[in-house]
């Protein structure tokens, strides 16, 4: 990389390069730590604190979706879709092994 080929071209260079790729990343964390403070104190003031929380979110909103899947409706249909992969998975595996078996015995 540009680093090592500094480093054989010149030592200086090497010299530069490094201490500007050390404080680009002290600059990186340091703007990712003021995100993550500035989230701290929003979510500390019951603000929404980014994208994981739209701007119209409210406990209410959530408690309602909370109660919506825990339904017994929605928890009946969510098993059922978990079940059906593990089915189809099942399925794949078995064809794998079926196609393992025949390329061992010689059935290709």
């Amino acid at each position: 990389d540009t680093l090592s080929f500094a480093q054989k071209a010149e030592p200086r260079v090497a010299a530069s390069l490094a201490a500007s790729s050390t404080l680009a990343m002290a600059t990186r964390l340091s703007r990712a730590g003021s995100r993550v403070s500035r989230r701290v104190n929003r979510f500390r003031a019951g603000l929404p604190i980014g994208i994981h929380q739209p701007p119209w979110w409210d406990e209410e909103a959530e408690a309602a979706l909370l109660e919506e899947k825990l339904k017994p409706e929605a928890i009946e249909k969510h098993l059922k879709h978990l079940h059906e992969q593990l089915n189809a998975n099942r399925s794949r595996v078995m064809d794998v092994f079926r196609r393992w078996d025949a390329d061992a015995s010689g059935q290709v």
